[in-house]
């Protein structure tokens, strides 16, 4: 049990790297400007006073703890939804939620995309075993596409 559950841990480690080095093989725009001042409630539900990009974050993270493939794959830009899927397939042998102190807010932008940082955790259990993935080690690209705020990806 400890086995598979060390390696559902690992594959979403290597999801995370994979998408890290998909997101630095394609071309950068000059450097990140200054975080905006907006920030989320401590909640993992959008809150009315949380940005677009910071609520398309949150809405996100629901959806992969929910397993919601569906709704990942709306939330997803089409280059990351392969990632995006993959990232709720490795937790279908686990439970898993967002801790309560959840936070997220906008951290500035690159190129076109809008930065989101989180502070809180991805709990994660299987069996009796806990396991937690710290979200702050992500900082999350956002992008507007007709209309919607989409996740495109994170650097670690």
């Amino acid at each position: 049990m400890r086995r598979l559950l060390s390696f559902v841990i690992l594959a979403c480690l290597l999801a995370g790297i994979l998408a890290a080095c998909s997101a630095a093989a394609s071309p950068t725009a000059p450097a990140a400007t200054p975080p905006p001042a907006a920030t989320a409630a401590p909640s993992a539900t959008p809150q009315p006073t949380a940005s677009p990009a910071v609520a398309a974050i949150l809405a996100y993270l629901n959806a992969v703890v929910n397993k919601d493939v569906d709704k990942v794959s709306t939330l997803a830009c089409a280059d990351f939804e392969q990632m995006a899927v993959q990232e709720v397939d490795s937790l279908q042998a686990v439970t898993a939620k967002l801790s309560p102190d959840l936070a997220c807010a906008e951290a500035g932008t690159d190129g076109a995309n809008t930065l989101v940082h989180c502070q809180g955790k991805m709990l994660i259990t299987y069996n009796s075993e806990n396991q937690e993935l710290d979200l702050s080690a992500r900082t999350y690209e956002v992008s507007q596409s007709g209309g919607d705020w989409l996740m495109c990806g994170y650097k670690q």
